[in-house]
């Protein structure tokens, strides 16, 4: 009997030192950013401009813009949970090749940009890049593409505004139903800092909604992508695509396919 008491005592301490693990460090257990230095040159195979905002909260924002002749609109890209803009910049073609600009920043603590990071400050932060977007092209102008991590921060932004359209790649219902899959024995819910709740969000925007995933995510499964596209009320057009992983929509017809449609 003293035997099984121990064994309950410790089972709980162990639980416990185990939540306030979860609960002190997951910043980095959904983030995996790095710096860049200050001085960091950026180098793609097309002209563009680097730029500084200072946001709200003490943010330092750093941003790249890829800018082409007579665009339609512009693209506002939110990147996922890991990699800077030197990595991501990458992305610039697709959208630049359907004729559209590009402004695709860092959050606080990716690369150049800098200040404390919360689910506030990320939402904050997009706000502030979405004010200038507008006043420089127009808010019919515009296109929401979250991908991964950003999906939840561009649909908080199209529930709020009202942008030309909204573009999910492998989007998630939201941060904690991802993290209470993935540790299904911890009350992820209760302990969330980032609970992102992009059904939420969903379910109160306007503008058409395109979401792409794949069958074979095992980041962010299909079954959250499919609840998302579920919460919006008819209004989102989904498309899955059969063999495709989280990292490598591109390389698959129908992303770019859905991707034209969108853009046209």
């Amino acid at each position: 009997m003293k035997f099984l008491v121990y064994l309950i005592i410790i089972l709980i301490a162990v639980y416990t030192v185990l939540l306030i693990i979860m609960y002190v460090f997951q910043e980095r257990l959904i983030f995996f950013y790095h710096e860049l230095d200050d001085d960091h040159r950026f180098e793609f195979p097309v002209e563009f401009e680097e730029r500084f905002f200072d946001t709200p909260g003490d943010g330092l924002i750093n941003a790249l813009h890829f800018k082409i002749p007579e665009p339609k609109g512009v693209v506002l890209y939110f990147h996922g949970n890991t990699g800077t803009l030197a990595e991501w910049g990458e992305v610039h073609h697709d959208f630049n090749n359907l004729a559209y600009d590009l402004l695709i920043y860092d959050y606080r603590k990716f690369g150049k940009s800098k200040g404390k990071i919360s689910q506030e400050t990320l939402l904050s932060d997009a706000e502030f890049l979405y004010n200038i977007v507008v006043e420089e092209y127009g808010e019919d102008k515009v296109v929401l593409y979250g991908r991964s991590l950003g999906s939840g921060i561009s649909c908080y932004l199209a529930s709020k505004f009202d942008p030309k359209l909204l573009f999910l790649e492998t989007p998630y219902y939201s941060l904690s139903a991802v993290g209470a899959g993935r540790y299904p024995f911890m009350p992820v819910k209760w302990l969330s800092k980032f609970p992102m709740p992009s059904f939420r969000y969903i379910a109160e925007v306007d503008c058409p909604i395109y979401i792409i995933h794949g069958t074979k995510d095992y980041v962010i499964p299909l079954k959250y992508a499919q609840q998302l596209c579920d919460s919006s009320n008819g209004k989102a057009e989904m498309v899955i695509v059969k063999g495709a992983e989280h990292n490598n929509l591109e390389d698959f017809d129908e992303y770019h396919e859905l991707l034209k449609k969108a853009l046209r």
